[in-house]
């Protein structure tokens, strides 16, 4: 009895033993051998091409597994941007390369925070055609990613800050700072996708890329109508004007091939940084047509452009820095993302008063800045730009000031402060003004319950007549809240008011 039951006893231990050993062996779905796989919320801070960015992310076997949509729509429209479409019939995940797209809804949502059990997905995995091999996992229906196997597959760039936490996503390769004291310089300069949209005399968009052996691929098209479109191909070379033999070029030459379209000789001219792209400026230096003459296609109308500003996407930071507390002039490049900031480069400028005529182009010489690089600029109020009052352009210059903060509390095209001052605004003129204002008892009424004015010399247009503009409201010191809008002629003694929710100007009466 007793030998049976150590008999027994064996074979308990045995079978225990074994059953042990099967339950840390379970096969899991996810498809391999070993305990159950945990997905646990990554805590990391991930930066993409310097902002950062909220995801719904998991480290899995110590690697971050991101959704394939969320990595699709962060990179979408960089040189790096993947197409994501689902192939029903073959169950086949599809990625296309160089191709913008298309969002299905829920990108970037947040997921519970909570650890997860992820199953592999069995879904064939197809890039540009071919199949490819990408671990991935889907967690509540969705699927995730190993981010460096994204990354890899489509160049884009990830590091690792450990002291930080931080993982970085840049889909811009690093590039050099320009360098014009060679050809070699400027050829580097030149190379890649270039873009502009004149947007003043017709809804023309170009796109154009310049490849190492200087190369060009041109496409023109209506913004609005996308239509009609133009595609050219070319070549480019350099030759000198002004420069010496021993100097660099400072001509750029487009040769078209394959069309009696003509190119067209430019000057070119490095203008800024901003916003991680830089701007170029091509100048029409030779006789006759260029390519980039602002046309519609269908030859009824043609205007030369004797200026052709690109932008080129680089990835590159401003190395300028806020100017606090100060006035100056500044060149404008764009508006901010929040739609109330600006990107300005502070320059030197000087105003050409006739007595000199320089061989570039004025815009190539109007003002010199030692760092070609903006900055982005807030407002002390919306009011700054309320009361500038017409549509900014971008490369033309203005004039800045700013307080202790940095943040712009007076803006006015250069040009047009120039204007101002050169038309002897004197005290008088101001008391003459005022003077007509005052005359009716609803501005004097406004004027003596404790509102300020605010006169300096501006004008505007009401029926083919120049009117001086007064400007009554609350002054801050800092800054001007406007709240009335007045338009006096110190000849005639007429006034108008500005009806704002009618939009037009009203007269209040003869003087």
């Amino acid at each position: 009895m007793k030998r049976n039951f150590a008999f027994i006893l064996v074979i308990a231990m045995v079978l225990s033993i074994f059953l042990i050993n099967h339950a840390d062996m379970v096969y899991a779905e996810n498809g391999t051998q070993g305990k159950s796989i945990v997905a646990v919320p990554t805590a990391s801070k991930v930066i993409v091409n310097g902002k950062n960015i909220s995801f719904d992310a998991y480290l899995i076997n110590d690697n971050n597994y991101f959704k394939l949509r969320d990595l699709a729509t962060v990179v979408n429209g960089t040189q790096k941007q993947f197409e994501v479409t689902w192939d029903g019939n073959k169950r086949a995940i599809n990625l296309i390369s160089n191709q913008a797209y298309t969002k299905v809804g829920g990108e970037l949502t947040q997921g519970t925070g909570l650890a997860e059990i992820p199953q592999r997905n069995t879904a064939i995995i197809y890039k540009d055609g071919v199949e490819v091999n990408l671990l991935a996992y889907t967690i509540n229906d969705l699927n995730y990613f190993k981010l460096r196997d994204i990354a890899q597959a489509f160049d884009i760039g990830v590091t690792w800050d450990g002291v930080t936490q931080t993982v970085g996503i840049e889909t811009i390769k690093p590039v050099s700072p320009p360098n014009f004291s060679t050809e070699e310089g400027i050829r580097d300069y030149l190379v890649g996708d270039w873009s502009y949209e004149e947007r003043y005399l017709r809804d023309i968009t170009c796109d154009m890329n310049i490849d190492k052996d200087l190369n060009v691929s041109l496409s023109f098209e209506n913004s609005y109508s996308n239509a009609p479109q133009g595609q050219y191909k070319g070549k480019i070379t350099f030759d000198r004007m002004y420069a010496e033999a021993n100097e660099t070029p400072d001509i750029i030459s487009l040769e078209l091939i394959g069309t009696d379209e003509p190119g067209g000789d430019f000057l070119f001219l490095h203008r800024t940084i901003y916003d991680n792209k830089r701007v170029m400026s091509w100048f029409f230096a030779g006789n006759g047509n260029s390519i980039f003459d602002v046309a519609d296609f269908t030859e009824e109308f043609m205007f030369p452009s004797n200026e052709v500003m690109f932008e080129k996407r680089t990835g590159e930071k401003s190395p300028a820095k806020a100017r606090y507390n100060d006035a100056f002039h500044a060149v404008f490049w764009g508006v901010g993302s929040d739609g109330e900031s600006l990107w300005l480069d502070d320059v030197i400028w000087t105003p050409n008063d006739g007595s000199y005529a320089p061989i570039y182009p004025d815009e190539m010489t109007n003002y010199q800045n030692d760092i070609k690089g903006s900055v982005l600029y807030s407002l002390v109020s919306k009011k700054v730009l309320e009361d500038f009052g017409y549509e900014m352009t971008e490369g033309e210059i203005y004039y800045v000031e700013t307080n202790s903060q940095g943040k712009i509390t007076y803006f006015i095209s250069a040009d047009e402060k120039e204007w101002i001052e050169n038309n002897y605004i004197t005290p008088e003129i101001a008391a003459d003004v005022i003077n007509c204002l005052t005359i009716y008892d609803e501005p004097y009424d406004y004027l003596h319950s404790g509102m300020s004015y605010l006169f300096e010399g501006d004008t505007v247009m009401i029926g083919g007549e120049e009117y001086y503009m007064v400007f009554l409201g609350t002054d801050h010191g800092e800054y001007f809240v406007k709240e009335l809008h007045y338009a006096v002629d110190t000849y005639t003694g007429e006034v108008y008011w500005y009806n704002v929710p009618d939009d037009v100007w009203e007269q209040l009466g003869m003087g």
